[in-house]
């Protein structure tokens, strides 16, 4: 018996081919205090169809942390493709790459300082003075939190004495393992002359003179 067939229009989904990006490359870098990694190769297309004009546009890439290490993994993502084809694939990233975060040098140069004179070179570490070494570190966050401040000679001076910075400690998440630390003398610190009271007693016998009297030094500290 005779069959009847009626067409009817449908619709029909193509889905975007998968293809592989691969061959990515990213720079080393100084530490900086973040994560960010400058692509300098984002790779090349695997599988797309003979003479389909489909390559990578740009990929993401972030380390894993901030601290400074040799060969650190990263993650690359992203992976935007360009080309007259572009629009019939989507990218799948494939295989992975390393890079280095080289420990920034710094050199802390000892702030001005001022104290009164004691006989000796030591000096009490001042909040300000962590404060001042701490912004030479040019990284957001990460601070000084001690360093020996010592003076070069005992002498009282104004604006000519020298200072030498030491021993610092870096708070910056990597037990200071991010900086490598140098130091410059300040030369124009300040040990300020030291006050001293003077007194003098004698048995009264009708004169304003001193002659013969004691004379005793108190150090009024």
């Amino acid at each position: 018996f005779p069959v009847t067939i009626a067409l009817t229009n449908g619709t029909l989904t193509v889905g975007r081919k998968t293809i592989s990006i691969s061959g990515f490359a990213v720079a080393d870098k100084t530490y900086d205090g973040t994560t960010i990694a400058t692509v300098t190769n984002a790779g090349n297309v695997f599988g797309q169809l003979a003479n389909d004009a489909v390559s990578v546009s740009s990929v993401t890439a972030t380390f894993g942390n901030k601290n400074a290490g040799q060969n650190k993994a990263l993650t690359i993502s992203g992976g935007t493709l360009t080309g007259a084809d572009a629009d019939n694939y989507q990218s799948l990233i494939s295989g992975s790459t390393t890079a280095t975060i080289t420990a920034k040098a710094v050199t802390l140069t000892a702030p001005v300082i001022a104290k009164s004179y004691d006989g000796g070179l030591t000096y009490t570490t001042q909040a300000a003075d962590l404060s001042a070494l701490s912004s030479q570190l040019g990284v957001s966050g990460d601070t000084v939190t001690a360093v020996t401040l010592a003076f070069t000679n005992q002498n009282a001076g104004t604006s000519n004495k020298t200072i030498t910075p030491s021993a610092a400690t870096i708070s910056d998440g990597n037990a200071g393992n991010n900086y490598i630390i140098s130091y410059a003398n300040n030369t124009t610190s300040t040990i300020n002359k030291k006050t001293v009271s003077l007194s003098a007693v004698k048995t009264y016998d009708g004169s304003t003179s001193l002659t013969g009297a004691r004379d005793e030094y108190r150090d009024w500290e």
